[in-house]
């Protein structure tokens, strides 16, 4: 496995780390110093950042030790396995993000694929200069939407569908089963694209002005 060497300042608390509370890190930190550091913690690197997977107790026990100046301050760390995959992930939405044909319910899918590998919605907002608003919006369209109502939007591709109606179609849900609902959504997508079509014909045919010129 690939490791890396990290100044143990540096080294952060995924925000999937279910603990809060970190007991017998003074003992710990007693054993890894009359015994060394058994196991490496598993760090991931994400937006510039080295995030902690595995290990947080081990990381606070030798924060201890560097602060009593009995251990280095440089850590080697183990990269965490899923880490390639998460650089693919982020190189794509980076990608995605710089071409502006790209729909906001594609953007939010890999949003949420990132939010799913511990990536908090603030980093991914200050790596790719959006706000953390625009970040949630996207997920919220991108997980609320039906699958079939997503196919429906893609097959309409490069028309745009204004982004609030697909926030409120986000918040149509089943509520005994908490699922996209796929009526409301279809008939609120279907009533939206009627008005559009309905609209598109008035303008085509609105006679154009005309200028008469008198000597």
């Amino acid at each position: 496995m690939t490791t890396v060497i990290v100044d143990v300042s540096e080294l952060q608390s995924g925000p999937g780390q279910a603990r809060k509370t970190f007991t017998g890190i003074a003992e710990l930190a007693k054993s890894i110093q009359n015994h060394g550091l058994l196991h490496k913690p598993h760090v991931r690197h994400v937006a510039g950042k080295w995030i902690i997977t595995a290990g947080e107790r081990r990381v606070r026990a030798i924060r201890k030790l560097v602060e009593m100046g009995q251990w280095p301050a440089l850590l080697e760390c183990e990269v965490d396995t899923s880490q390639e995959d998460l650089e693919s992930d982020w190189k794509g939405i980076v990608e995605n993000v710089q071409r502006e044909d790209v729909p906001i319910w594609q953007l939010g899918r890999h949003y949420s694929e990132l939010v799913r590998k511990n990536v908090t919605m603030a980093d991914i907002a200050s790596s790719i200069g959006k706000s953390v608003g625009s970040v949630s919006k996207a997920i919220h369209i991108a997980d609320g939407i039906h699958p079939d109502i997503i196919a429906m939007l893609e097959a309409r591709l490069p028309d745009k569908v204004a982004s609030t109606l697909l926030m409120r179609m986000a918040t149509m849900v089943n509520l005994d089963t908490l699922e996209p609902d796929l009526d409301r959504q279809r008939k609120a997508l279907n009533l939206y694209l009627n008005r559009v079509e309905v609209n598109t014909k008035r303008v085509k045919r609105s006679p154009m002005n005309t200028v008469t010129l008198h000597r």
